[in-house]
């Protein structure tokens, strides 16, 4: 479908199987970073701290703080750093002066979590970068199965202190996982962000124990097809693969409709089996419900560069690059195609962008 595939180990040719080496990762921010509007609040969520006695539960604090960027993604009037750029910077011994200089952040929120069984104590902080001035900080002594509570009223006191609405779709039907199973969903998410054969294997794993503890986790069931689908896509297109992301990916959307984790999901699948008009309808839901979510983005283009719609592909691809300027994925896609289209002006300039 094009000259050159991403993998997780880099760019491959597909005629003659030459990995090149995408070189080392641009430096945080600075790449695609937008300009700082003053009238427009902005935000970096850093991943927390920690402070747990034996420092084992890395994954448990960086999917607390991705949960609290997500909530805050869905404020129309703030904006909020990447994911990929904001967790480059350690909360510990961060600099926020050098932060918010590198993002173009006004704000950034910090905290840490200690976890000794079923006990949490979290601290969070808002702190600007102007001046490291703390507009809002807090400690929550719970426990586990207070977590979702806990991560609402951080990003509710975030949108308080910065004067924007935090606008939270009713969701009475939605499943709220048993603690336990969210723990492990947590271990896969950290797992699967690594994109390697074997940490694929390990993600598989904890979403797996995810859904033995909580049969009915929606997000879970998402988080397993995702496996599937990486699996089929880099490194074995096997009919256990392709069927396995296409029951996985079902029943995620049966259990979870509004997730968009889930269209996506279900749409890489129609994908691969080439039912594009299913692919097509997935993805646009996923839009719709989260649209800035970057993987709805960027696998709607390369469901169109199968499909042979190289033109929707790269307007798709451009959308991605306005959700996640930094990322370098979509930007050697891009340049493939408008090389394919025989415009070396853009394919130079959508090259020049990624160095």
């Amino acid at each position: 479908a094009w000259a050159y595939e991403l993998t997780p180990e880099g760019i491959r040719k597909d005629s003659a199987g030459i990995v090149i080496d995408p070189g080392p990762d641009p430096e945080p921010g600075d790449v695609g970073a937008p300009k700082l509007d003053k009238n427009c609040p902005s935000i970096a969520v850093l991943p927390f701290d920690d402070m747990s006695e034996h420092g084992d539960q890395g994954y448990f604090c960086e999917g607390i703080a991705e949960e609290i960027l997500n909530s805050l993604c869905k404020v129309a009037n703030l904006r909020v750093a990447s994911r990929v750029t904001a967790f480059r910077f350690g909360s510990k011994q961060a600099d926020v002066g050098e932060i918010g200089r590198r993002l173009n952040v006004q704000t950034v929120l910090e905290g840490s979590v200690r976890k000794s069984g079923e006990q949490l104590r979290i601290t969070a902080q808002l702190v600007t970068t102007a001046d490291g001035y703390h507009l809002w900080s807090r400690q929550y002594d719970r426990r586990l199965e207070d977590i979702f509570e806990i991560q609402e009223e951080i990003a509710d006191s975030i949108a308080s202190a910065l004067a924007v609405t935090l606008k939270r779709k009713s969701d009475e039907s939605r499943h709220q996982a048993d603690p336990k199973a969210y723990d492990f969903f947590l271990r896969g998410q950290s797992y699967f962000a690594r994109h390697s054969l074997e940490t694929n294997v390990y993600a598989r794993q904890m979403f797996s124990k995810a859904l033995e503890v909580d049969p009915e986790f929606g997000r879970a069931w998402a988080g397993l097809a995702y496996t599937y689908a990486l699996d089929f896509l880099y490194y074995d297109t096997s009919n256990v693969n392709r069927d396995e992301a296409l029951r996985t990916s079902h029943k995620a959307l049966k259990l979870a409709p509004d997730l968009a984790e889930a269209h996506i999901a279900a749409g890489i699948a129609h994908c691969m089996v080439q039912q594009y008009k299913e692919a097509d309808a997935d993805f646009e839901k996923a839009i719709e419900l989260d649209p800035e979510n970057y993987d709805a983005w960027y696998f709607y283009g390369r469901s169109k560069v199968h499909e042979g719609d190289l033109e929707h592909a790269l307007r798709l691809f451009s959308r991605a690059a306005k959700v996640r300027p930094e990322d370098f994925q979509r930007v050697f896609l891009q340049s493939q195609l408008y090389h394919s289209h025989g415009d070396e002006k853009k394919d130079l300039e959508s090259a020049l962008k990624g160095m």
